[in-house]
């Protein structure tokens, strides 16, 4: 017998090997999506100069109105912390007025209204005005050295005055507010006359 070749259909050839390269290598057609690698002119591009400046500008206008925001709160905190301490030192003031006078025997008053001296039987009190700070201070001394110091805090720009007659001696202290007037009026234990001194 004689042996004849088959006929080889070089259609199904190719798409047989098509196919093995496909299982090796995958899809052909298969595409990668990545995200571009930005440009050199994009990667350094930033704010123009007319944006720097109007940022600085405002973040100046920004601090400064805080500033004075905060001044504003810390002069008022002041303030009403002084009111406060001030009405505080009045009414302690006011009890030891009224025992010193209730034991002084004479009177020693300055031309200038300050200080004022109140004398005991084995002691003296001094009182006497500070304008620059806005205290009253209170000195008691006996047998030559000073026993105790007191400081009163009054309001800003107030004016004390202290008058005695007879038996009686008042401490007027006139606030900023003329329509206000604090008073302190105690008993002398004697009949006295303030005796002035002069300049």
């Amino acid at each position: 017998m004689s042996e004849q070749a088959l006929p080889q259909d070089t259609s199904v050839l190719k798409s047989i090997r098509s196919h093995k390269k496909q299982s090796f290598a995958g899809p052909a057609n298969e595409k990668t999506t990545s995200n571009p690698m930005p440009t050199r002119r994009a990667a350094w591009q930033g704010y123009s100069l007319i944006e720097v400046l109007t940022t600085l500008s405002l973040l100046s206008l920004l601090a400064l109105s805080t500033v004075g925001i905060m001044n504003a709160i810390t002069e008022n905190s002041i303030q009403s912390a002084h009111a406060k301490q001030s009405r505080k030192d009045a009414l302690r003031m006011a009890e030891i007025v009224r025992e010193d006078a209730a034991k002084t025997l004479s009177t020693t008053v300055e031309a200038s209204g300050w200080p004022v001296t109140l004398e005991h039987e084995k002691s003296k009190t001094i009182y006497d005005w500070n304008e620059l700070n806005g205290t009253l201070t209170r000195t008691e001394i006996a047998d030559g050295s000073n026993r105790s110091l007191e400081r009163f805090l009054l309001p800003k720009q107030s004016k004390p005055r202290v008058t005695i007659s007879n038996k009686r001696m008042k401490l007027q202290i006139d606030l900023p507010n003329k329509q206000t007037v604090w008073v302190i009026e105690a008993r002398l234990k004697n009949s006295v006359r303030p005796q002035r001194t002069l300049q």
